[in-house]
């Protein structure tokens, strides 16, 4: 809590001159901020995403599975991670993506919701965490987690880089003997200088960080009451190795800012004189070595902390959401489930075991968005432990899409090739082991009517006799070539030209002919309305014709 003559202070000036009042008290500034912005979605996030992902990269957690690049694509996870992002820290951020992508198990997904309910439940534990992680603010996480995670250059050089920097150190003592003697060995120093820099010199952020990570460990394992939330009970139990390893680092990571400062100057010049940071690299990376696990774990629980307090406050904005019951087997059910990034959203469900799905309808009655809605929600469930719906029941699906085709030309594909290759992946993926979930947006959109109902006949009836599958599709003549693996539903015209869908899934064929009503309510000419009506009565009368 901040102190009360403090905050009168700075309500006061907050009347007469904000600038001044948050330059006086810039803490207090942070701590009413995190305040006012809890429970709300941000709205002009403009975190740069591969600023975010080096974390998930640098780990490659090759025994879990994760989701591909082509799904968060299709689902538009971008937009639903800066939604949930209200990080402090790039570290969190890191952290909240590389869990975006990754499929976690029930036991580990209930623990961290356990730590999400406990933050938002305890403001003054959740504050002083926020306040906490204010000692990383926008400091970029990526030159820390790489120095971390990457083996440095060996340090079996160690002694010949020792043996460089006291000869170095020769150039002064030969200053007051020989002024030849001193410049040569300048000469010859500023070239190994020059070499190791090249080496090293990547890592020195990483160092500056390290400490600046280990200082916020130790504040964050000074905060009284949060013994019951694992992260905080593993840091506090760490403090005092924390702070030994932090004095350790603290002089080996002072911050040489840019351009022509005088820290920067200075620095300069040591490294001229006596390879400065080649010594600290040596020394720097023996500690890192000696420490590496501990450290990554280190990172994790800072890191987690983060996260899950980020995660909170979209929990706390968002009011309809639920935790899932996973089950085994293809088991979807999702009641009114809706779309997180839709701002007025219409809710749906769905309810299928060890069936698939066909979705009908014209362009925009929401067929696209009806997938998206449950692909998103089938991800945040295992990923994240809750989904935007009332209840939902599923099995533990590994997600595929086809959704987005776009790319294709850029890679010199055709749009029919690039979905061909797609959903052959399906096909092989669907003879693997566990449960999958297919979502498909017009199958075989890229060719002619007849060889696509064909060729979509034969591979929907494959994808579904293992795994689940929804479909969107006009061609409702499909369901007639797949039997009882399939349900049908479809979404309708409302023939109001002010609101010409409403959104809403229903069960069975399409039976509106709202589409050419439409047209004569937006004012299309009679001829046109009329030939249309026409040609629909042909089609229908050759159908039954054939029947």
């Amino acid at each position: 809590m901040p102190n009360p003559v403090n905050l009168w202070i700075y309500n006061l000036l907050l009347r007469f001159s904000p600038s001044v009042a948050r330059w006086l008290f810039p803490r207090l500034t942070r701590y009413l901020g995190f305040i006012k912005r809890w429970g709300t979605v941000p709205s002009d996030n403009h975190t740069y995403i591969p600023n975010v992902q080096t974390l998930f990269h640098a780990r490659q957690r090759t025994e879990v599975k994760q989701v591909s690049v082509a799904t968060w694509q299709d689902l538009d996870f971008d937009e639903v991670f800066l939604q949930l992002d209200t990080c402090v820290t790039y570290l969190g951020k890191n952290a909240l993506y590389e869990t975006l992508r990754t499929y976690r198990s029930e036991p580990d997904l209930t623990l961290r919701f356990e730590a999400i309910e406990q933050l938002i439940e305890k403001s003054d534990i959740r504050q002083s965490v926020q306040m906490s992680l204010t000692q990383l603010k926008d400091q970029p996480a990526s030159s820390l987690i790489s120095l971390l995670h990457e083996d440095a250059v060996p340090v079996k050089r160690s002694r010949l880089i020792v043996f460089q920097s006291v000869l170095s150190l020769t150039t002064v003592l030969a200053c007051f003997y020989s002024v030849f003697f001193a410049v040569a060995l300048a000469a010859i120093n500023f070239v190994v200088s020059l070499r190791m820099q090249q080496r090293v010199s990547r890592f020195m952020p990483g160092y500056v960080q390290l400490s600046s990570l280990l200082f916020c460990a130790y504040s964050l394992a000074e905060i009284k009451g949060g013994e019951s939330m694992q992260y905080l009970s593993r840091l506090s139990e760490q403090r005092s190795r924390i702070f030994w390893l932090g004095q350790r680092l603290r002089l080996l990571a002072i911050d040489r800012g840019g351009g022509f400062g005088v820290v920067t100057l200075l620095f300069h010049w040591l490294n001229l004189i006596c390879l400065l940071d080649s010594l600290i690299y040596i020394r720097g990376s023996k500690i890192i070595e000696q420490n590496q696990e501990w450290l990554l774990d280190l990172l994790t629980d800072v890191s987690s902390l983060d996260e899950l307090n980020s995660i909170g406050n979209y929990i706390v904005a968002k009011k309809v959401i639920c935790n899932p019951e996973f089950v085994e087997g293809n088991t979807l059910t999702l009641v009114n489930a809706y779309h997180p990034l839709l701002e007025t959203p219409v809710a749906n469900s769905i309810d299928i075991e060890h069936q698939s799905i066909l979705v009908a309808g014209s362009n925009m009655a929401g067929k696209t968005t009806y997938l998206r809605t449950v692909g998103v929600n089938v991800i945040l469930a295992q990923t994240l432990w809750f989904a935007h719906a009332e209840s939902a029941t599923l099995g533990r699906f590994e997600l595929t899409t086809a959704i987005k085709r776009d790319d294709a030309i850029l890679k010199g594909e055709s749009y029919y090739f690039a979905e061909l290759n797609l959903i052959l992946k399906m096909i092989e993926k669907a003879q693997q082991s566990g449960p999958h979930l297919f979502l498909i947006d017009e199958i075989f959109r890229g060719t002619n009517t007849t060889e696509r109902i064909a060729a979509a006949a034969a591979v929907l009836e494959v994808l579904c006799r293992t795994q689940t599958v929804l479909v969107t599709t006009h061609d409702v003549e499909l369901l007639d070539r797949l039997g009882d693996c399939y349900v049908l539903i479809h979404f309708e015209e409302t023939g109001n030209p002010e609101q010409p869908f409403d959104f809403k899934v229903r069960d069975g064929r399409p039976q509106g002919r709202n589409a050419i009503k439409l047209l004569d309510r937006l004012g299309y000419p009679h001829e046109i309305v009329s030939k249309a009506n026409a040609i629909v009565a042909e089609i229908e009368a050759l159908k039954l014709g054939s029947d």
